[in-house]
């Protein structure tokens, strides 16, 4: 019956795996469009905080001034827990000087100071505060040039001040009644994993997830983008060198979010995608998705996850099972690894993925040797 058990555990594990490798192929080959810079229009990039602006469109923004366009940018918090602190003004005055790197003037760079909610929340900002940035930011879209684009953050955004910034920007747009007005949403982080739209990043966490093998992963992988929760996979501009280095400059100018971090972390190139006109008025929906120890996981990525589970569930009972019938006492070393599995999957720091990484690795080996009794 253990026997039985193994086999049907590693046919199932690689069947499944499998497939969720195919899902993870065909999120690298999709293809990310490319925006011409003369497409490029007159732009207001609406951000929760001062480094956000550029983290979402930073590369649109250099290569808006460059054509000759203009560029308003709109912070909706200060930074900080309240504003008029020391820190509040120190990261304004680290947007004013990222933006002057690409040649915005001071007066473009608007700010509503309302203060900086904990990332999870509550909002710290008061019914009062978020009506008076309403407001202020329904005037900034009615000034817009014709055909200007309008930035805000994606759908699914962890932070409560990034998902306020989208509701903001999406009434706001939404009131003024212009049609010739394009609103784009750009990711910046979330707790979606999917092997299709963010494949680098979801195939990193799984393996991460199996103790021993974090190491292997690839810094590259480990730092994959935070791509958008579902949709379409979005597109940028044309890759261009130097626009790209006149962001990352942009990000280093935000000293104290540690600058450098932001490079290595967000310097990327822009990632948006347009919002249809007739979704402004719906309410955040993202689908598909279940939560596993604080992270949403789409089901391709929960399907590797428990394929890479069942293979280590099954090779490990095997390769007990095989030594036990070849070597007498094997069975006995099958039990008491199985002992010492279980054992260190109670560690208190241990993460839920890697404790049940542990814990089918204990179980395989049971099997293993309860399979290797003659």
């Amino acid at each position: 019956m253990a026997l039985e058990l193994l086999r049907f555990a590693l046919i199932g594990a690689a069947t499944t795996a499998f497939s969720a490798t195919l899902v993870f192929l065909a999120g690298l080959s999709r293809r990310r469009a490319s925006l011409d810079p003369s497409a490029v229009r007159d732009a207001l990039i609406v951000a929760a905080h001062p480094d956000d602006c550029v983290i979402v469109a930073g590369e649109y923004g250099v290569e808006a001034v460059r054509g000759g366009r203009s560029v308003r940018v709109a912070y909706v918090t200060c930074g900080d827990g309240e504003p008029g602190t020391p820190r509040a003004e120190v990261r304004r005055q680290e947007a004013l000087r990222a933006w002057a790197l690409a040649g915005v003037d001071t007066k473009q760079l608007d700010f509503f100071a309302l203060p900086n909610s904990p990332m999870a929340g509550p909002l710290a900002s008061s019914a009062a505060g978020i009506s008076g940035a309403a407001a202020r930011l329904a005037e900034l879209v009615r000034e817009l040039p014709p055909d200007a684009a309008v930035f805000c953050p994606a759908a699914g955004e962890t932070h409560v001040d990034h998902r306020l910034t989208r509701k903001l920007t999406i009434d706001a747009v939404a009131a003024s009644g212009r049609s010739d007005l394009t609103l784009f949403e750009a990711a910046e982080y979330n707790d979606f994993y999917s092997l299709y739209s963010s494949p680098e990043r979801a195939f990193a966490y799984v393996l991460g997830s199996l103790p021993g093998f974090g190491r292997f992963v690839p810094e590259r992988l480990k730092r994959g983008r935070h791509g958008f929760a579902s949709g379409p996979a979005g597109f940028g501009l044309v890759p261009n060198a130097e626009r790209l280095e006149k962001k990352h400059a942009m990000l280093r100018a935000f000293a104290s979010e540690d600058g450098e971090l932001l490079v290595r972390l967000f310097g990327v190139p822009d990632l948006f995608r347009p919002i249809a006109p007739g979704s402004l008025a719906m309410p955040e929906q993202v689908r598909g998705y279940v939560t596993l120890a604080g992270r949403r996981l789409s089901w391709s990525t929960v399907a590797l996850w428990l394929g890479l589970l069942g293979l280590v569930f099954g090779i490990s009972g095997l390769a007990v099972e095989v030594v036990a019938r070849r070597l007498d006492g094997a069975r006995y070393a099958g039990f008491a690894g199985a002992a010492l599995l279980a054992a260190l999957a109670l560690r208190p720091r241990l993460s839920l993925e890697r404790r049940l990484a542990v814990l089918s690795g204990a179980a395989g080996l049971l099997c293993g040797a309860l399979g290797g009794v003659r």
